[in-house]
């Protein structure tokens, strides 16, 4: 089976078939992998709607794409959010794809004490964007995750009070993540520090706003590694 390629797009209204490219895809259809008229592709909204069909038109104006056959996946029951301390800018792009592709709903990037403001400028934030755009398409999910920048910690206690299940990742915990499997349901979240861990005063704080301490297992694991395996563990109960 030949490999279909996925393009973010919209259409006007439900009742249509016919769905237009972003402007930032149509570069890339036409310079990059050159696809013509008639070509076969997918083309996304990131809100649940995959659509199958052809390029119909190809112009100045954009890229029209005539979709018959229209799937809708919906959201799982089970909500999973991951914050993670700003990494320096290599690391978390590198670590941004493998969350993605874990199904994460939420990815939170949040200031430390002594974290380096410009980690989470506006020109990160945009290229964090299209890192996880990339990797939607790459794993072909139908949904695609939102990505909040918080500028402290208690802002993302205050931004994840609709979780149920709300988790601090730190090898000081007394129970695994694997102790608690049978409890999570609905809408579970994890806090993962970043290159130093979570100090004191941010695990007092956490814990004081009822965050549960808990651990992956007997090792020190990195930031970057400590992120994807805490974001596959809680992808699982979907």
């Amino acid at each position: 089976m030949s490999h279909i390629f996925r393009f973010l797009g919209h259409r006007h209204n439900e009742s249509t078939t016919k769905w237009f490219l972003d402007q930032n895809e149509i570069e890339h259809v036409r310079k990059a992998l050159k696809l013509k008229l008639n070509d076969r592709i997918e083309v996304i909204d990131g809100r649940g709607h995959v659509a199958t069909g052809v390029i119909e038109s190809s112009s100045r104006d954009g890229i029209t794409v005539n979709c018959p056959d229209v799937a809708f996946t919906s959201k799982s029951n089970l909500t999973v959010g991951i914050a993670i301390g700003a990494l320096k800018p290599s690391d978390f792009e590198n670590l941004l794809p493998d969350i993605v592709e874990c199904d994460v709903d939420e990815i939170f990037v949040f200031q430390q004490d002594e974290t380096a403001k410009f980690r989470t400028n506006d020109k990160s934030i945009e290229r964090w964007n299209r890192i996880i755009l990339s990797a939607v398409k790459q794993s072909k999910r139908a949904w695609i995750p939102e990505l909040k920048v918080c500028q402290s910690l208690q802002e993302i206690i205050d931004s994840s009070a609709q979780y149920q299940n709300r988790y601090i990742l730190d090898v000081g915990g007394q129970r695994t993540i694997m102790d608690e499997w049978a409890t999570i349901c609905d809408h579970v979240f994890a806090v993962v520090g970043g290159e130093r861990g979570l100090n004191e005063n941010e695990l007092n704080l956490l814990s004081k706003h009822n965050f549960t301490t808990v651990r992956l297992g007997k090792t020190i694991l990195r930031a970057t590694t400590a992120a994807v395996a805490i974001s596959a563990i809680l992808s699982a109960k979907k």
